[in-house]
């Protein structure tokens, strides 16, 4: 079909498919055919010309452009999901208010409001944006595998990721949740070049798993290298970057970094009280946990025992530290990090135990190594 519509169609299954390498000729529309299109389609060379630039402002620019004259929820929704692959939050939230006020009760844009909601490290608002849409639809199960990662709850993650076939779970969009339940079980951390395909933009989530598996192994280049192209900082890229900078011994850069993500989750409230800590800030590090306790539930012992240590009150750790067993293997490897963190700056007798176990599998964490750093197992 040589109609412009015909084109237009052209390119959109030309996106569809996965907008490799240039579009076909069938598929490019000149100025005067673009301005023949009905407003319906009008969107579609603006989100071409977004994906083949070569230019980010300029791809932005384009994307924002598309989405300003969108008609409808279904092509409003689909630009928002494009953004939030962008990680654009700004973005992805203006085609979800869009596609919303063409219809409050389209289901994908519920579900892009929770995606966006994902990315500003908002799980409350994600989890009512989908509490009455199908659990088991793609949209929504990723949404719950997303939370579930981001929580720590490895049953949840796997039990959304459980609704897709063997096919999706095998396939590139799912490559980052399925990576983030193996760093949740505790497995290796893959090779660099596997890491690298994970953090490709077409994994849902995958970039910040591959980031976290490199943080916990130590590989700072690595993380480095993922995080080169993070600009402007989502909760969730906030969050990984103050760990990339505390591990860097950039502890105020990294205070400044956690703000952005403080109290969404319990691993961002964790890596803000650690990084006021690394900046000698025990006072802030304590008024901060004292605003969550019910967030930190059974942690939050454990964190007032470490900054009690770290702020030279001793006793008063110790004192803590006697009422509290050292969490099980089988605890999120965040708490049982937490829990020797504070034995060994207590400088409780079950450190060198604990501490020694954790070394057996991840040696290389660095909040393993300050943990075994204070406890005297490695200088």
């Amino acid at each position: 079909d040589d109609r412009p519509s015909g084109k237009a169609l052209a390119a959109l299954r030309w996106v569809a498919e996965g907008a490799e390498g240039d579009p076909p000729a069938k598929a490019k529309l000149s100025e005067p055919e673009r301005e023949q299109l009905p407003a319906s389609l009008r969107s579609i060379p603006l989100l071409v010309d977004s994906l083949t630039s070569d230019d980010p402002k300029e791809s932005r620019d384009k994307l924002k452009s598309a989405i300003g004259i969108s008609r409808g929820p279904a092509i409003s929704t689909w630009l928002g999901f494009i953004a939030v692959r962008n990680g654009d939050e700004e973005l992805a939230r203006k085609a979800a208010l869009r596609a919303l006020k063409f219809s409050a009760i389209y289901p994908r844009a519920r579900a892009l409001a929770a995606r966006v909601a994902l990315l500003g490290g908002r799980l409350d608002e994600a989890k009512k944006a989908i509490e009455t849409l199908d659990p088991k639809s793609s949209e929504v199960a990723v949404v719950r595998a997303v939370i579930g990662y981001e929580t720590l709850d490895e049953g949840e993650l796997s039990a959304a990721l459980g609704t897709f076939g063997d096919d999706a779970k095998a396939g590139a969009t799912l490559r980052g949740l399925q990576t983030g339940l193996a760093r949740l079980r505790g497995e290796p951390i893959p090779p660099d070049e596997e890491l690298k395909q994970v953090a490709e933009p077409q994994a849902i989530w995958g970039n910040l798993v591959a980031v976290d598996y490199a943080l916990d192994n130590g590989k700072l280049e690595l993380a480095q290298e993922l995080t080169r192209d993070w600009d402007s900082l989502t909760a969730a890229q906030a969050l990984r970057k103050a760990r990339l900078l505390r591990y860097q011994g950039e502890a105020k850069q990294a205070a400044e970094a956690a703000g952005k993500a403080e109290g969404a989750t319990v691993p961002a409230l964790l890596e803000r009280c650690y990084d006021l800590l690394a900046a000698k800030d025990a006072d802030g590090a304590r008024n901060l946990a004292a605003r969550y306790p019910a967030l930190l539930g059974p942690m939050n012992d454990w964190l007032k025992a470490l900054i009690d240590a770290e702020d030279g009150k001793a006793s008063l750790a110790a004192a803590k530290l006697s009422t509290l067993d050292e969490p099980p293997d089988v605890a999120p490897l965040p708490v049982r990090l937490l829990a020797a963190r504070a034995m060994a700056a207590a400088g409780d007798k079950r450190a060198k135990g604990y501490v020694a176990a954790l070394m057996k599998k991840h040696s290389s964490h660095p909040d393993v190594v300050i943990a075994a750093k204070a406890i005297g197992i490695l200088r």
